[in-house]
């Protein structure tokens, strides 16, 4: 939208609420405060540490699910191989 000249239409742009097309109809200079910009940068960071934290937390569980299962599987076999050997004799 940055790069578009008032009165032009973007090309279609895709989003998850559908497909837009942008019209930027005039220009206007705003001074924005260092404080808002410091604000800002904060919300970006905050939500990419957030966002990469919720990854590596996923992750772990997803290990910690796998090994449960591959540890609950080794459990049955070891108890239907004992069980096997002692009705057999």
């Amino acid at each position: 939208m940055n790069r578009l000249a008032p009165g032009v239409i973007s090309e279609p742009t895709v989003t998850r609420f559908g497909v837009h097309l942008i019209l930027v109809e005039e220009r206007r200079d705003a001074k924005v405060a260092l404080s808002e910009l410091r604000e800002q940068a904060r919300n970006v960071l905050r939500e990419k540490k957030l966002d990469e934290n919720f990854n590596i937390w996923l992750m772990n569980r997803k290990n910690f699910m796998l090994n449960s299962v591959s540890f609950t599987v080794k459990i049955i076999k070891y108890h239907f191989d004992n069980s096997a050997e002692y009705h057999t004799s």
